[in-house]
């Protein structure tokens, strides 16, 4: 998977309404480091795609995997997707 498929993915979870952030996780143990590129909040694995995110409050924590889940198959339509929601924000 390349630095622009992982950037599209996280393009697309920014996008969900649900979703405050990326959140790179304890450790940042959710990033990608591809060349001089750091992205926060999504890991390609090999089992699939690991994402990590900040959701909004009070939005409950399976819509919001649900939704980022279906972003990212609007990217990579046969990823397997794993969400953690590391976080939640009240706006």
């Amino acid at each position: 998977m390349t630095e622009n498929v992982l950037a599209d993915i996280a393009a697309a979870v920014l996008r969900c309404p649900s979703v405050a952030g990326l959140h790179s996780g304890d450790g940042a143990g959710i990033r990608s480091v591809v060349g001089d590129t750091i992205i926060d909040g999504v890991v390609r694995g090999p089992d699939g795609l690991l994402l990590g995110v900040t959701g909004r409050y009070p939005c409950p924590v399976t819509e919001i995997a649900a939704e980022v889940r279906a972003a990212v198959r609007g990217v990579v339509p046969d990823a397997t997707v794993v969400v953690s929601v590391e976080d939640m924000v009240v706006e």
